[in-house]
C-alpha cells in the first residue's frame, strides 16, 4: 500500500522544547478511519532524518553503561549515554558530547564507530537515532547529573550477551546498540578481553 492511498489531516495537539505532538486524522483505502494516530515528531533533525544518538562506551576492556531511574516506569533501566542532536552538530560531534556529557569518558568525533541508524517506533516518532560505538578514554571531567545519568556500570562482553537476551529494562536505542556492536568488538580483537 502506498503512502498516496492514505488522507490524512495533522492537528498539533501539544509541544514541548523538543518534541511536536500531533494527532492524525488518516483515512485508509481499506478498514476504518481513525481520528486520533498519535505521532511525535522531534523538533530538531539533521541528515537522513537523525534527531537522536546513543552511543555505546568501551573503557578499560569493559563495556559501560548507566543504570538510570525512571520515574514514569518506577523502575531502573539500563541505558547508553544518549540524547538529542543540537543546533550546529552532525550526529558523531553530538554522541561524543552526550558521551562525555553523562559519563566522563571521551572520545574523538572521528574515533566513533558508526553503528549506523534505526526507527526507535516506526509506529509513533517520526525520526532515526544514530548509533555509535566509543573506545573510549577517562577524562576526570565531572559528569552533568541530569535526568538519564548516573553512575556507570561496567560488563564483560558475555554479560552484554546475557542483557541482550535475558534483561527486560533495557532501553530500546541500547539494546540495538549494544546488539551492533558485538561484530566490531569481534574485529577489534577484544573479545578475548572482554569475555
Amino acid at each position: 500500500m502506498s503512502e498516496k492511498s492514505y488522507h490524512f489531516d495533522r492537528q498539533l495537539a501539544f509541544e514541548n522544547s523538543k518534541f511536536n505532538i500531533f494527532f492524525d486524522s488518516l483515512v485508509p483505502p481499506l478498514g476504518e478511519p481513525v481520528s486520533d494516530y498519535l505521532v511525535i515528531s522531534p523538533k530538531r533533525r539533521v541528515s537522513n532524518n537523525v534527531a537522536g544518538v546513543c552511543v555505546v562506551p568501551v573503557f578499560n576492556s569493559k563495556i559501560a553503561l548507566m543504570s538510570v531511574w525512571r520515574h514514569h516506569l518506577s523502575n531502573y533501566c539500563l541505558q547508553a549515554p544518549a540524547g538529542f542532536v543540537e543546533e550546529g552538530e552532525s550526529p558523531c560531534i553530538s554522541a561524543s558530547r552526550e558521551l562525555q556529557e553523562e559519563t566522563g569518558l571521551f572520545c574523538p568525533p572521528d574515533s566513533l564507530v558508526s553503528l549506523g541508524a534505526f526507527l526507535p517506533d516506526a509506529g509513533l516518532i517520526d525520526a532515526h537515532v544514530a548509533l555509535f560505538l566509543a573506545f573510549s578514554t577517562n577524562t576526570g571531567s565531572p559528569v552533568q547529573h541530569e535526568i538519564g545519568s548516573s553512575h556507570l556500570q561496567f560488563y564483560s562482553l558475555a554479560q552484554v550477551k546475557d542483557l541482550i537476551y535475558s534483561a527486560n529494562n533495557i532501553g530500546g536505542s541500547t539494546l540495538v546498540a549494544l546488539f551492533r556492536s558485538i561484530p566490531h568488538l569481534s574485529e577489534a580483537n577484544v573479545v578475548s578481553q572482554l569475555s
